[in-house]
C-alpha cells in the first residue's frame, strides 16, 4: 500500500482509481434523518470500519486533500509549465512584452492551481479533450483555469465519498436521537 500511495501522489489520477480506494467508495451507508438534527450516515449490514480501514481512508483523504492544494513554492513549476504551452501556440508578432504580459495574466489566474493539475489540464488541452475549442490556440486563461477544475473534480468527490465514510457512525447511534458530541 506505502508504494502505491507514494506513487499516487505524484499523480492524483492514479489514486483515484487505486484498487482500495475504489473498495472504499463502494462500502455501502444508508442515512437516518432526525427532526432538528444532521443527517446520519451508516455502514449497512451492522458493520463498522477496521481499524486498518480507518487508517487507509484518513491516509487516502490526506493524499487527495493534499493533490488538490496549492503548497510550497509551485510558482517556478507553473510558470515553466505555461511557458512551455506558450511556446507551443505562439502569437504571430508578439513582442517580449505582451509575452510577459500572457504569463503573467495566466500566472495570475492559476495561482492556486497545484502543477500535476496544471500540467493535466494543459494535456487535455493539448490533446482536444475538453470540449467545443478551437484548439489552434492557447487556451485564455480563465479556460485553463476551468479545464483545471475539470480534471480536480473527481479527486473532490472521492475525498467527500472518503470524509462521508469516515463520519459513518453504527446502525444503533445512527437510529439513537441522542445529539453526537
Amino acid at each position: 500500500m506505502a508504494n502505491e500511495l507514494k506513487l499516487a501522489h505524484a499523480s492524483p489520477a492514479a489514486l483515484i482509481s487505486s484498487p482500495d480506494l475504489q473498495r472504499l467508495r463502494r462500502i455501502s451507508m444508508g442515512t437516518v434523518v432526525h427532526p432538528g438534527l444532521q443527517m446520519r450516515r451508516y455502514l449497512s449490514g451492522g458493520s463498522t470500519l477496521t481499524t486498518a480501514e480507518r487508517a487507509w481512508a484518513e491516509e487516502l483523504l490526506a493524499e487527495l486533500e493534499t493533490a488538490t492544494q496549492a503548497h510550497g513554492d509551485m510558482r517556478r513549476e507553473q510558470f515553466v509549465l505555461i511557458s512551455k504551452m506558450l511556446l507551443t501556440y505562439p502569437v504571430a508578432g508578439a513582442s517580449s512584452e505582451s509575452g510577459a504580459a500572457r504569463g503573467a495574466a495566466y500566472l495570475e489566474a492559476l495561482d492556486d492551481m497545484p502543477p500535476n493539475v496544471l500540467a493535466d489540464a494543459i494535456k487535455r488541452w493539448n490533446r482536444g479533450e475538453v470540449g467545443e475549442h478551437d484548439y489552434r490556440w492557447a487556451p485564455a486563461p480563465a479556460v485553463l483555469r476551468a479545464v483545471c477544475f475539470k480534471v480536480l473534480g473527481p479527486i473532490h468527490e472521492a475525498a467527500d465519498d472518503l470524509r462521508k465514510l469516515l463520519s459513518a457512525v453504527s446502525l444503533d447511534r445512527a437510529i439513537d436521537p441522542t445529539p453526537i458530541e
